[in-house]
């Protein structure tokens, strides 16, 4: 079997609801309404929020809101491959500013709030009040009885970053931290950001770090990079300096680059980059590319890797991207046991001319709307053990006028294409292409001809031929994320 089910993780996302599959321009069904089938309304939800600052904790706004469910093509995807992305919580998930409020009320003078008559279901409570940062109680389940949450929820002053971080610093657990401009952070300095801490983000702001970032969560407190104005971007997060970054269980979302390492060193996992209209995650220019279990949805390109000379890019979900994957400018990570799948193109390869140094390997590659990979410039990749099916073109070798594009794809699943398995065109002095030992979904010459558009077809200007023989008889039983 290529995949086997986690229990632990469909237990956890099947406190989501799944309305079915389908593809979804945004990455929340944001109007899920997590009801049993027992519509009893006499469940209710008690707790306690409270100023840090101040004894007098009457007159804190509390809201009630439905728990979201993620997008269920990303929800299957997760529960059928345990070893893909991670497990959905709402922590990574909920964002009370895009959500419709059920109900409203204040505490009393001991911070007390109540919610009462509740039908069953599974809820989230937000308390808030001017001038500090929100609190989160999320994954409260109701079944006709009264639900207490486990902690109180303490509410600390919105604190405005400097423009300039040049000790050590530490921004803490529960606090909101907010930038409204550019910041640095000085050679040396390291900002340690604990888990459940909200980064609110200007318009355009940004953060150029130019000492280290220690930026971890965990599963159920993630660290969050949002707009402070839901309707504004902000800029990206750049990772500038020579120390050793590591980012992992954190929340990216809203901006046009979500964390840029250029010259630097990161450690990158189990982190969520969504809605960017540039990159969701960058490496430019450095040694070493290791990123691990991420989720990129709903950006213009998910992971972009530029001048990278090494590393592994594994176990990640690229879902509804305009690209999935991009690797280009002399960059040969080993990308391994990804699943991309409804994307414009899910992976994108140009100008790698050391033939074999960029291995695409044991990757689910579907339902791409252009084609599942291209292949532009001198490329000269190899492309093996991947399943591949793609709404128009499996794999696209369009070299530029002048370059030579010779990837090799052997092993492969390449299946349920739109239009084409491999096209070959508008190339001057194309190379011929490797391509035998594939499964093309049919041992019959004739069909897999038609499949393949290359020099053959006497439209097609391209000098190359796409060499398919010998042909596997089956599919490969060892392609696509093992």
């Amino acid at each position: 079997m290529k995949a086997r089910l986690s229990m632990g993780r469909y237990r956890v996302l099947m406190t989501s609801c799944v309305l079915g599959l389908g593809i979804l321009t945004a990455f929340f069904n944001w109007s899920c309404s997590n009801s049993s089938n027992n519509p009893s309304s006499d469940g209710s939800i008690v707790g306690f929020a409270i100023r840090s600052d101040v004894l007098n904790y009457s007159g804190i706004t509390v809201r009630l809101y439905h728990q979201i469910s993620g997008d269920p093509v990303v929800v299957a995807v997760l529960n059928q491959y345990y070893n893909i992305g991670f497990a959905l919580t709402q922590s990574c998930m909920f964002d009370h500013r895009t959500q419709t409020e059920l109900r409203t009320t204040t505490t009393d003078n001991t911070g007390r709030y109540a919610f009462s008559e509740l039908s069953n279901g599974a809820y989230a409570v937000v308390a808030e009040d001017s001038g500090y940062g929100y609190r989160y109680e999320l994954e409260l389940f109701v079944n006709g009885t009264e639900t207490r949450p486990e902690s109180t929820l303490v509410l600390y002053p919105i604190e405005e970053s400097p423009s300039q971080i040049t000790a050590n610093t530490t921004w803490y657990s529960g606090h909101h931290y907010r930038i409204t401009d550019n910041v640095t952070v000085a050679p040396g300095a390291q900002l340690t950001i604990e888990k459940d801490t909200f980064v609110r983000m200007g318009d355009f702001a940004g953060l150029d770090i130019q000492g280290t970032l220690y930026s971890v969560g965990d599963p159920n407190e993630f660290i969050r990079w949002i707009r402070d104005d839901p309707s504004l971007p902000w800029n990206q997060i750049s990772l500038l300096g020579s120390g050793q970054n590591q980012v992992e269980w954190n929340l990216f979302d809203g901006g046009i680059v979500g964390l840029q390492c250029y010259q630097s060193n990161l450690n990158l996992s189990r982190s969520l980059f969504r809605n960017f209209t540039g990159n969701g995650a960058a490496f430019d220019h450095i040694p070493n590319a290791q990123v691990e279990s991420c989720l990129f949805l709903n950006n213009i390109v998910g992971l972009s890797c530029t001048y990278v000379d090494s590393g592994m890019i594994r176990y990640n979900l690229f879902s509804n991207n305009t690209t999935g994957l991009k690797c280009e400018n002399y960059s040969y990570p080993t990308v391994q046991m990804n699943w991309i799948g409804y994307c414009d193109e899910g992976i994108y390869l140009q100008y790698l001319y050391q033939p074999g140094a960029c291995l695409i390997t044991h990757n689910q590659i579907e339902h791409c709307s252009s084609s599942g990979i291209r292949v532009s410039g001198s490329t000269f990749a190899t492309i093996t053990y991947n399943e591949i099916t793609s709404d128009s073109i499996g794999i696209r070798i369009r070299p530029l006028v002048g370059s030579a594009s010779s990837p090799i794809i052997n092993h492969n699943n390449i299946t349920n294409v739109g239009k084409y398995s491999v096209e070959l065109v508008l190339a001057v002095n194309t190379l011929d292409i490797d391509a035998d030992s594939n499964w093309w979904g049919t041992t019959n010459y004739n069909n897999i001809d038609a499949l393949i558009y290359d020099h053959n077809d006497i439209e097609n200007s391209a000098t190359g031929f796409v060499i398919y023989i010998p042909i596997l008889q089956s599919p490969e039983p060892s392609a696509g994320i093992q």
